[in-house]
């Protein structure tokens, strides 16, 4: 298969994994870290497109919830709007895993735990990779990446995670059926010490109070499975995680960069990239998928063509039948680089009525309603004034006639667009020299 690099942003640094993912063995080509500062041109000058991503965001939002036990389709939605309700941020994207059903006042409801995270950072993180050409596959909140492993490593009982990242540390609890706390606090060293001994017995013990929940085994990750100097006893037996035999690679190297290895092993429910991005590399797929038939079917029409050539030779007539396939196979081949070439012009344009901004496609519609074969747009000039408004001129050609039935096109034009309760003309102009017109005019939201 073709190589998925695997990125885990930590703190200051970026970790990078360079990897073949076959069956379910992973065999780790390269690995390297670098800082935030030097992550595009890093992807400037890298060839592999296809990257799956693992970030610790600033700032996200996760808790236990209990909602009426729903088809899968409507129960996102009570999700989402419960998450609205106790998190206020305009764009939310979150993901969830259902923990069972409970019984609650008589009725049964089914426990879930969402993580969930601002839209507008998602979108930082992935424009970082779009702008530079490449495609993210996925993107994974750390805690559960380092769940994946822990969840291969334990039977069916309850434990708990630490990942250790310097001195930061993110404390989570985990079974089978997925997360259900999670915690993050300062250290005072990079090593395990007393003082991480003390706050693991404290989250156990909160779990245990809270949510019913009790640990069977505590396991380190990432830098504190080296080892540590600690005289405090735990409350539950500690050990290290070890490196799964799957993984090809040694034993150092799986503790640095164990987030983005775990990466590739991580469900796709967990994947938090919010759903414009997944549209785009759902119409990429398609795409590739497109690509790959038309050149199998060139190659067999080659093969026909090879076939028939050999078939006819010597023959002038069948000669000259064989040439005339092979200008059709030309001019189609020479119709598809124009197709091609024109979808590219459009791609600005749907990428912009793809975007969360109903007024653009409403105005684009209505737009496409008013031009006629008397005055044709050629250009759009659109500036927005504020959330609600937009500037926009139009230029365009006028059908060659007398002045007078050209003014009285272009009065039709503007008394249909005023007639428009969201459009106001400011002004227009018609030149007669070149039969171009121009068209100011200020479009309103009615939303």
């Amino acid at each position: 298969m073709a190589k998925t690099v695997a990125v885990s942003f930590e703190e200051d640094s970026v970790k990078i994994v360079h990897a073949f993912l076959r069956g379910n063995t992973l065999s780790v080509d390269s690995t390297s870290v670098i800082s935030d500062t030097e992550f595009e041109n890093y992807l400037q000058k890298e060839k592999a497109t296809d990257f799956i991503v693992t970030c610790e965001f600033k700032e996200s939002y996760h808790d236990l919830l209990t909602v009426p036990n729903l088809k899968p389709a409507y129960l996102k939605r009570v999700i989402e709007s419960e998450i609205k309700k106790n998190v206020r941020a305009k764009e939310l994207s979150f993901v969830y895993n259902p923990l069972g059903e409970q019984v609650v006042d008589n009725k049964k409801v089914l426990e879930v735990f969402y993580y969930a995270v601002q839209t507008e950072e998602i979108q930082e993180l992935a424009d970082r990779f779009y702008r530079k050409g490449k495609v993210i596959k996925a993107i994974y909140p750390s805690v559960y990446s380092a769940a994946t492993f822990i969840a291969s490593e334990a039977s069916g009982e309850a434990n708990l995670g630490i990942i250790g990242a310097g001195k930061a540390r993110l404390a989570f609890f985990t079974k089978a059926d997925g997360i259900h706390f999670i915690r993050d606090y300062e250290s005072l060293e990079p090593e395990l010490s007393d003082f991480d001994v003390q706050n693991i017995n404290m989250t156990i013990s909160y779990c245990l109070q809270t949510i019913r929940v009790n640990a069977a085994a505590v396991f380190l990750m990432g830098s504190l499975s080296q080892s540590g100097t600690i005289s405090a006893l735990p409350s539950a037996p500690i050990a290290s995680l070890c490196k799964p035999e799957r993984i090809r690679c040694q034993r150092k190297e799986f503790n640095d960069f164990m987030l983005p290895m775990a990466s590739y092993y991580v469900a796709k429910s967990a994947n938090i990239l919010s759903q414009d991005y997944k549209n785009i590399n759902l119409a990429k797929t398609y795409m590739a998928y497109a690509s790959k038939v038309f050149l199998a079917l060139a190659v067999i029409f080659l093969a026909l063509l090879v076939f028939e050539f050999q078939s006819i030779a010597g023959k002038k007539e069948e000669m000259s039948r064989f040439r005339k396939d092979v200008e059709i196979t030309e001019k189609i081949y020479n119709s598809y680089l124009e197709k091609e070439e024109q979808m590219r012009q459009y791609r600005p344009v749907v990428d912009l009525l793809n975007r969360p901004a109903p007024e653009i496609q409403e105005l684009m519609m209505i737009l496409g309603e008013e031009s006629n074969r008397a005055m044709k747009f050629r250009s759009l000039e659109i500036q927005s004034k504020d959330k609600q408004s937009y500037a926009i001129t139009i230029h365009g050609d006028s059908l060659p006639g007398s002045f007078s039935s050209m003014q009285a096109a272009l009065k039709n034009l503007t008394d249909s667009l005023s007639a428009r309760e969201n459009f106001d003309i400011e002004d227009s102009f018609l030149d007669m020299t070149s039969g171009t017109f121009k068209i100011d005019m200020l479009f309103k939201s009615l939303e």
